[in-house]
């Protein structure tokens, strides 16, 4: 990941035009690729108006992740799931990564048998209720 501060440096340096042009071009890679309904693009706008609109780790609801298991696992009820915890928000893709460790029901009583890490992406466009209100 490029250093914040050089991040900082280059924006500041940068003139409006470029930032408009570098600003389309971003929207243009989004629209390129599968972006159903526009929501991706949609979200990059809401955030450029609403500085609220812009997601952050302390705005996922763990809770309600906790209660809903099938979000990050299609057949959870076969597992034993731990340490389920949101490990970073892409405001650009507009999922929230969450990572977990799991073990298979059937071998939780057995010693040889440890707990797999694993993640999932949980996309807070289509599941709103994972956003505290």
């Amino acid at each position: 990941m490029i250093n914040k501060n050089i991040m900082n440096a280059v924006l500041n340096s940068a003139t409006q035009q470029n930032k408009d042009i570098v600003l389309k071009e971003l929207l243009n890679h989004v629209a390129v690729n599968y972006d159903y309904n526009d929501s991706r693009a949609g979200h990059i706008l809401e955030m450029l108006c609403d500085n609220k609109a812009i997601i952050k780790t302390e705005d996922i609801n763990i809770n309600y992740i906790n209660s809903n298991l099938n979000l990050i696992r299609h057949d959870y009820d076969k597992y034993n799931f731990k340490n389920i915890k949101i490990d970073y928000v892409d405001n650009i893709d507009c999922v929230v990564r969450i990572t977990y460790d799991y073990i298979e029901k059937i071998n939780e009583d057995r010693g040889d048998i440890s707990y797999h890490n694993s993640y999932s992406y949980i996309n807070f466009i289509d599941n709103p209720n994972i956003l505290k209100k």
